[in-house]
């Protein structure tokens, strides 16, 4: 739904860059400004901590729940899992006052983190919901045992700090957590180039943070300028990769509202369908049936001057139920088979309309006429169909005297209005609004007609994001309105 939306891949790219020039000009200035300087305040170092904890669990709750739209995948599991071995190991960091339990929670996390990060270069496969969420629980239940046990028993642990600075075995750790989290931020890299995902640029820019953290991390001091410049920098990465994900929650939702409602839509559709479509299309079979039985008897009894008027009459209704069918295929493809839309010029359109319906215009000696009409961003296909069912009705419905059709549209706010004015036999007000119902015929006995034309017409408007009605005064004629949108830019 989202893995190319513009909008969404512009605003990665824009954060991605403006994170690297922070990490890049914040270090820059800590090194060369700002060296020899420190200020130790663990208030505001448990603060950091515990915000970054708290976005990093919801961050692994957003990557879970964000599969339900796509399909449970191995790559977004080991996600998940990295965000809560460090969402979790950070609560431990933060609760704890300076010392090795300090130094060693926050190493294991950046370690964990960049481990289960590199875990995605491992092949992708379509996972069952239980098996992606076992890994995540699992691992922050072990984070949590592991955070207790060193909070607790901290004599248990290696050195990590010796005489104000930080050991080799603090050093090797962070270190290795920063290479893997640089090699997961080149595989984040790869796969955004081939496969365009927006999202993936949130986690190499966090991967590239964390990354370069974990590299420098030997060059810094506890409690110095630049290891606060780097807890900060990990912090914003986690602000912004959280409201981010949030963000694109937000639009599978809404898309997910949309499906939901226009599927409930379609079933009401189908059973309002399966009802009418019942009796009309059962109709011709049974009167076809009922010829050919009438037609057995004459034969018996030696009337054969009758039979042709049986298969005159068979012939008649199965030609009606061919065109019923042809019909109702029509109407089911407006939604499922529509092209792309392109600006099409209705004056064309109106054309080819006509071009369809020659027969029939010369026939009944038709005066057809149009103001100029607009372009407009459209399937050009069904605007043709549009048009030809409204122009037929028309033709159709005007008994004792020549068409006279008028074809006009005015720019309203926001949309276009064309309006198809006749001087045909009208329609009575209370039936105004069931002619455009499936076979929502009121002249069976008049005219011939499947009653499908203009409920097609009605969903080719809708599918288009338009409205259609009509104003009419029984004896005087119709005029159908229908209305299609403005988009700015790409039509005239």
């Amino acid at each position: 739904m989202y893995r190319r939306d513009g909008v969404v891949m512009r605003l990665g790219l824009i954060i991605t860059g403006v994170m690297i020039a922070l990490s890049l000009a914040g270090s820059f200035v800590v090194n060369f400004f700002l060296t020899g300087k420190s200020w130790i305040h663990e208030p505001l170092h448990s603060s950091l901590e515990a915000m970054g904890s708290l976005a990093a669990v919801c961050l692994a709750i957003l990557v879970l729940l964000l599969q339900r739209y796509e399909g449970f995948t191995a790559h977004r599991v080991w996600i998940s899992s990295a965000f809560a071995a460090m969402g979790t190991l950070d609560v431990f960091h933060a609760s704890v006052s300076a010392g090795a339990p300090f130094v060693w929670l926050r190493s294991i996390a950046t370690f964990a983190g960049g481990f289960f990060f590199v875990l995605t270069l491992m092949r992708d496969r379509q996972v069952r919901p239980l098996v992606a969420f076992l890994p995540p629980f699992a691992i922050a239940l072990s984070s949590v045992i592991l955070g207790a046990v060193s909070a607790y028993y901290p004599y248990a642990l290696p050195p990590m700090v010796e005489d104000g600075r930080f050991t080799a075995y603090a050093m090797a750790i962070n270190v290795a957590g920063g290479i893997f989290f640089l090699i997961a931020a080149a595989n984040f890299l790869r796969i955004f180039l081939s496969r365009g995902r927006p999202d993936e640029l949130i986690f190499l820019n966090l991967c590239l943070l964390f990354g370069l953290a974990g590299l420098l991390f030997p060059a810094s001091e506890p409690w110095s300028v630049d290891w606060w410049l780097w807890h900060v920098l990990r912090l914003v990465a986690y602000l912004i990769a959280l409201p981010y994900l949030f963000f694109i929650f937000q639009r599978f939702e809404k898309e997910l509202q949309k499906l939901v409602a226009d599927l409930k839509i379609s079933n009401e559709e189908l059973e309002h369908f399966a009802y009418v479509a019942s009796h009309d299309l059962k109709e011709p079979l049974l009167s076809v049936a009922s010829n050919i039985k009438l037609l057995d008897r004459r034969i018996r009894k030696g009337k054969h001057e009758e039979a042709g008027q049986f298969i005159e009459n068979s012939l008649h209704q199965l030609n009606m139920m061919q065109q019923l069918i042809s019909d109702l295929l029509i109407y089911s493809r407006v939604g499922t088979q529509a092209r792309a839309f392109e600006n099409v010029s209705c004056d064309a359109v109106l054309r080819s309309a006509l071009a369809n319906l020659k027969i029939s215009v010369d026939k009944k000696q038709a005066a057809i006429t149009s103001d100029p009409l607009p372009d407009v961003m459209a399937d050009p296909v069904q605007m043709v169909q549009l048009m030809q069912n409204l122009l037929s009705n028309a033709l159709k419905f005007c008994e004792g005297r020549p068409p006279v059709i008028h074809v006009n549209a005015v720019k309203g706010e926001g949309e276009w209005i064309f309006s198809i004015r006749d001087n045909g036999i009208g329609i009575p007000v209370e039936h105004s609004g069931r002619i455009f119902e499936m076979f929502g015929r009121i002249h069976k006995e008049r005219f011939h007609g499947t009653g499908i034309g203009l409920a097609t017409c009605k969903k080719i408007v809708e599918h288009h994001g338009g409205r259609i009605w009509v104003a009419s005064e029984q004896g005087k004629g119709s005029t159908f309105f229908f209305t299609l949108p403005i988009r700015h830019g790409k039509q005239s």
